[in-house]
């Protein structure tokens, strides 16, 4: 088992749910910078897809519907705040002078912005982060999950 944390975005957070939510998943809610709702917590399973899975039916149980998967997107300097590092450490892994295999942006707009998740996988093994750290989604399973929502919302 993986400790993964998700977060997604949904239509409403019902009344009632958060403390629950707290207790089962150590999870929060609220919205992000363009006032979308979500959902985050922390949960245990064997993929990102089954916590996706996992959360999204407990979440329908309770009149919430999960939309998709947030991005968790980081600039270079994210990235070295989140890492504990400098900028320039940052900078040195991005453009491939240190750190071999850094991830390439998600989007390359203003110098990159890199999913976080793809970050964390990284940072883990090169050493960077404890490998029990809690997984943020890489690039192809916030693919499967949106795909898996997508068909849940439509179903």
């Amino acid at each position: 088992m993986n400790a993964f944390d998700v977060q997604l975005i949904v239509d409403e957070v019902p009344e009632g749910i958060v403390d629950e939510l707290i207790d089962i998943f150590e999870g929060t809610t609220g919205h992000d910078h363009t006032g979308s709702a979500f959902v985050n917590g922390f949960i245990e399973a064997p993929t990102f897809l089954d916590a996706v899975e996992s959360l999204s039916r407990w979440l329908e149980e309770r009149g919430c519907v999960a939309q998709r998967v947030d991005l968790d997107l980081a600039t270079r300097g994210d990235i070295a705040r989140r890492l504990g590092a400098t900028r320039q450490a940052a900078a040195n892994w991005a453009a491939g002078r240190r750190g071999a295999g850094f991830p390439a942006p998600f989007n390359p707009v203003s110098g990159g912005v890199w999913l976080w998740g793809d970050v964390v996988a990284w940072a883990i093994e090169h050493g960077r982060l404890p490998h029990e750290t809690p997984r943020p989604p890489q690039a192809e399973a916030v693919t499967l999950a949106n795909s898996f929502l997508l068909r849940q919302s439509v179903g």
